[in-house]
């Protein structure tokens, strides 16, 4: 009966550590991203979760936007906005903070324009791009 006890305690312990080591290597990296990245290339694994912060005044009428034919390899998961500090301006700049999760290996680009929401797209239009690779 003790020897039983034994060899289950250890088969207890050892899938234990299975476990341990399966969840962390398995854990999903977050990437941020802003301004600064515009043009560059990024490399995620598939799983991670991509954060992009750009600069913006929508008192202006002008926010970010996805672009419809962006890449596929990124799924939108969520979005929002930081007002920037009360410093008794009105008008004054925030971000806009958007949520990716990567959802297949493979690589495209991400593009973003900003744009008055009653606008389409232009050509002439800011725009921020950054290539994603997802491994």
């Amino acid at each position: 009966m003790n020897l039983r006890k034994c060899t289950l305690l250890q088969l207890c312990f050892a899938l234990l550590v299975v476990m341990f080591v399966f969840t962390q290597s398995a854990a999903a990296a977050t990437t941020t991203i802003s301004d600064a990245d515009k043009g560059k290339s990024i490399t995620l694994d598939t799983g991670d979760e991509l954060v992009v912060q750009l600069k913006s005044n929508p008192s202006t009428g002008y926010e970010w936007g996805v672009e419809d034919k962006s890449t596929a390899v990124l799924k939108l998961t969520g979005q929002s906005r930081v007002a920037p500090p009360n410093n008794g301006m009105v008008g004054s700049p925030g971000q806009q903070i958007f949520h990716f999760a990567t959802v297949k290996k493979g690589a495209g680009t991400l593009r973003l324009h900003y744009v008055r929401a009653w606008e389409k797209p232009s050509a002439s239009d800011t725009e921020f791009t950054v290539r994603v690779v997802i491994q």
